[in-house]
């Protein structure tokens, strides 16, 4: 009897372990499956986080462009253009002006068009359309500036990409507010050097500072031109890991200059080439 209260014990014992065991094993299951949804959620969780940042910059990406590309030149200029071109035709006495300012007028709203398709274009092409825009300006201003160019013998201008119409905006600045009061005797400088793996580009005026500009014009165009500029800046700097920025300084005397520094990016370099 003795012997087999001792069984039925240890057969008890033995089923509360089993027993034990199993709750354990319930509860490390639970556990588990409690760890793989939280893991789930986390995953989730992160991914639309992620997405929803991409989504963000995407949109941010896009509003820049559409501001960029509703701002790509002063709609006034091409109205202003067209309007001293009428009189040059009216006039009928420079037929050989005539078309050369036409021509000059064509391949700046074609490559002003182009400009919104191709986020990156050479120097070269930079340089030929600002000689087109700056020409038209001269039609406009009667010859009361005149520009020059110095480019560095080691740039090579047919390789080295910059964001497309980068430039324009600070020349317009230069020829609208600089030269506003000038009938005569402005100069405009647009440098392009290299200084170590940089781009260097400076913009040179000998009109009115940034701080006359202030008191005499709005500044309206000038900040959301200014803005856009920083936008494009800050997003390239973002896709393509680099560095560029510009800056503007007050000559004082006569004048505003504007530096760029900019990565030197050749066409291999960039991903839609």
């Amino acid at each position: 009897k003795a012997k087999n209260e001792k069984t039925i014990k240890e057969l008890s014992q033995e089923k509360d372990l089993l027993k034990q065991q199993e709750e354990i094993n319930d509860l490390q299951i639970r556990f588990l499956i409690i760890a793989i949804v939280f893991a789930i959620v986390l995953i989730i969780s992160v991914i639309l986080f992620y997405r929803q940042r991409a989504l963000k910059q995407q949109q941010a990406t896009l509003q820049v462009e559409q501001r960029l590309n509703r701002s790509r030149i002063n709609p006034h200029f091409f109205f202003n253009a067209l309007a001293a071109l009428q009189n040059i035709m009216l006039n009928g006495t420079d037929k050989p002006k005539l078309v050369k300012n036409f021509t000059a007028f064509s391949k700046l709203m074609r490559q002003t068009l182009e400009s919104s398709y191709n986020e990156f274009i050479s120097i070269e092409k930079e340089i030929e359309f600002l000689d087109h825009y700056l020409n038209l300006q001269l039609l406009r201003k009667e010859g009361s500036f005149e520009y020059k160019y110095t480019i560095v013998s080691e740039l090579e201008i047919e390789e080295i990409m910059i964001p497309a119409m980068l430039l324009q905006p600070f020349v317009e600045n230069a020829i609208e507010h600089g030269f506003k009061s000038f009938t005569s005797g402005g100069l405009l400088l647009i440098d392009f050097r290299l200084n170590g793996k940089n781009l260097v580009i400076t913009i040179d005026d000998n009109g009115a500072g940034i701080k006359q500009k202030k008191e005499s014009d709005d500044p309206t165009h000038i900040s959301r031109a200014t803005q856009i500029t920083k936008d494009r800046l800050f997003l390239i700097n973002k896709t393509l890991k680099v560095e560029s920025g510009f800056k503007f300084i007050d000559k004082f005397e006569a004048g505003t200059r504007v530096e760029l520094t900019l990565p030197v990016l050749y066409k291999h370099e960039l991903p839609h080439h």
